[in-house]
């Protein structure tokens, strides 16, 4: 099998549809991370699984991804978005703004904290659809991979996640924060 040439990001993101478009892309700046998490959002339309350390407030806590995963949550009712966190009290002490959102629209987003045997792990990843992602090594490091179409890859990552989610325990302070 020939190895896959990994392409840097486009500014215009309008050929990388969902589902469709099957070339791998890099990233490495925040910015490209933001462009790319944004539009697997908006293009998702059924399931978003996100596996993270601490749920990047310079990437997560941004109005163009929480509108997008509020549309998501929104626009279909058999939508299901799983998040699964290893440190939830930094999303606490920081006042993330997915919070509010989770509070508000708790039949559509699910936040759990990862056992500590998963904890091991420092890579993130977004699945969405179960067909698109974007992989990093590492939560603190903006180099990483997308795709618009690469379900064998994202199944891997989602059996282990299922696996991980099983195993989780639920983050009932959430529910509870008046923010």
């Amino acid at each position: 099998m020939t190895p896959i040439e990994k392409q840097t990001l486009p500014d215009d993101l309008g050929d990388c549809i969902l589902g469709e478009c099957r070339t791998l892309y890099s990233v490495s700046q925040l910015t490209e991370n933001l462009a790319a998490v944004r539009h697997l959002l908006q293009q998702a339309h059924h399931s978003l699984d996100i596996f993270t350390q601490m749920l990047d407030h310079r990437l997560f806590d941004q109005d163009t991804v929480l509108d997008a995963l509020r549309q998501l949550a929104v626009t279909n009712p058999r939508t299901k978005i799983r998040i699964l966190i290893r440190e939830p009290q930094i999303l606490i002490n920081q006042g993330h703004r997915i919070l509010e959102l989770q509070r508000r629209l708790t039949s559509y987003i699910d936040m759990r904290m990862t056992a500590p045997h998963y904890a091991q792990t420092g890579r993130m990843f977004v699945i969405a659809d179960q067909r698109g992602y974007l992989y990093k090594e590492s939560d603190e490091r903006y180099e990483g991979l997308v795709s618009f179409y690469d379900p064998a890859q994202c199944r891997d990552w989602l059996n282990s996640f299922n696996d991980a989610w099983e195993h989780s325990q639920a983050i009932t302070d959430f529910r509870r924060l008046h923010i």
